[in-house]
């Protein structure tokens, strides 16, 4: 149960690092409020490799279940975000044209 979990969380992250615009808020949030003009980077929290990693570790302690295989397995999520990120935009895509193609056949 906890390598679902692990993806899950993964899945999370990604989507609201990379995809959702949340970091891009607070980086504009953050610029404001201190008044520079330089990006904010404030890692680990604008990563969604580096959120994964850790967040799966803290996980994986709170469960009891950190092993080398588990840690591995962590590990290997954290490497894989960017390809989890292109999963969830195809699978948004495909969405997208599968309703197209249903308002092209209901709009003749």
């Amino acid at each position: 149960m906890i390598l679902i979990n692990l993806l899950l969380i993964t899945t999370i992250l990604v989507f609201i690092i990379d995809l959702s615009g949340f970091t891009q808020s607070v980086q504009t949030f953050l610029k404001k409020w201190l008044k520079t003009n330089k990006d904010i980077v404030i890692k680990p929290f604008m990563c969604s490799l580096c959120m994964t990693f850790w967040t799966g570790i803290i996980y994986a302690l709170i469960m009891h279940s950190l092993t080398i295989p588990i840690f591995a397995y962590i590990t290997l999520l954290s490497f894989m975000t960017p390809v989890i990120r292109d999963i969830l935009k195809l699978i948004q895509d495909f969405i997208i044209a599968v309703i197209n193609a249903i308002y092209n056949i209901f709009n003749l």
